[in-house]
């Protein structure tokens, strides 16, 4: 992965899970961050054939990085945004990282490519 694409990415999943928990009212913890962060990353890292068919970017090619940034920044909010659980005491639902690994499992495959 071209460190442009690595940075562009990185910046997006920031930017997302801030923009939900302050949209959404949600918490996103260090858990689940680390989780969808890691899975993306290993996705760009070891799936850029797929990343190339399917969506027509490389992620070795630091040209791509706004465009493959802006997929996963799409893809991470319509996971993120449709799971919450409630956390008393805070004010916030809390993601839970089981919440978000059962959603990811039921309907990711529709949010190329971070599935198979």
């Amino acid at each position: 992965m071209h460190i442009q694409v690595y940075h562009g990415v990185n910046h997006a999943l920031s930017y997302t899970f801030t923009a939900i928990e302050e949209n959404e009212n949600y918490l996103v913890g260090p858990e689940v961050r680390s989780f969808v962060s890691n899975f993306v990353f290993e996705s760009l890292l070891f799936r850029s054939d797929e990343w190339r068919q399917e969506k027509g970017v490389e992620p070795d090619e630091g040209g791509y990085a706004g465009e493959i940034a802006d997929l996963v920044g799409r893809s991470v909010a319509e996971i993120l945004t449709t799971q919450a659980t409630g956390n008393p005491g805070i004010g916030k639902q809390r993601l839970l990282l089981i919440d978000v690994v059962q959603k990811i499992q039921a309907d990711w495959c529709k949010v190329f490519p971070f599935c198979r």
